[in-house]
């Protein structure tokens, strides 16, 4: 995984853990297997010899993880401590930023696999809002749909400071304007007043 390459699990267990890698064109394995005297692991076999790798890691590599994710952006920014925010989103292209106050209030966010998913998904959208426990007691607002085998699509979410018309609206609008700018869809939620006051001040405007 250091070096980038992307490799598959043959077989694991408690005793034996043997992998080979993606690449059709190249049969790399290793094997590996636990003694009990020394409690290690040695590795039993290896080869070919492995040379093309990759300088970074592929956006679909199957063993990417948030962690090395976090880990390759903490070394960027290591490297460079002067690098500002405005350089982050050149990482994201495709990616949407609409920057207001400097104090955190509201934060809303759709994935471009769910916004693209979106439109292949029955016209029906169902949304509603939980509490987040810990230290941190904003309100999660969510929205999802459905798919053509029934299945629930998550689409869009949302941080905001509670379930007000305010937290609402700007969740609406912006699903809305990002995700769902489409006509004749049907929107589905528990009437809670604030949902209502929202959508009429979007229905008005």
């Amino acid at each position: 995984m250091q070096l980038s390459a992307d490799f598959r699990v043959d077989r694991t267990d408690a005793l034996r853990y043997r992998v080979y890698y993606s690449n059709e064109q190249l049969l790399f394995r290793l094997s590996a297997s636990y003694r009990k005297r020394g409690e290690s692991w040695e590795i039993g076999s290896m080869g070919p010899d492995h040379t093309c790798m990759l300088t970074n890691p592929m956006q679909d590599h199957r063993k990417l993880s948030y962690q090395l994710i976090c880990d390759e952006i903490l070394s960027i920014i290591g490297d460079n401590p002067s690098l500002k925010l405005e350089t982050l989103p050149v990482y994201t292209p495709d990616g949407m930023c609409a920057i207001g106050n400097e104090i955190f209030h509201r934060l809303f966010w759709a994935y471009q696999p769910c916004i693209i998913g979106f439109y292949f998904c029955k016209p029906i959208i169902q949304i509603d809002g939980t509490w987040l426990y810990g230290k941190y007691k904003e309100t999660l607002l969510m929205a999802v749909s459905q798919d053509g085998n029934n299945n629930i699509f998550p689409i869009a979410f949302a941080l905001v400071e509670g379930e007000t018309a305010e937290g609402w609206s700007f969740f609406l609008r912006n699903l809305q304007l990002h995700v769902a700018p489409q006509p004749n869809l049907c929107l589905i939620s528990d009437r809670h007043p604030s949902i209502i006051s929202a959508y009429n001040n979007i229905d008005n405007d």
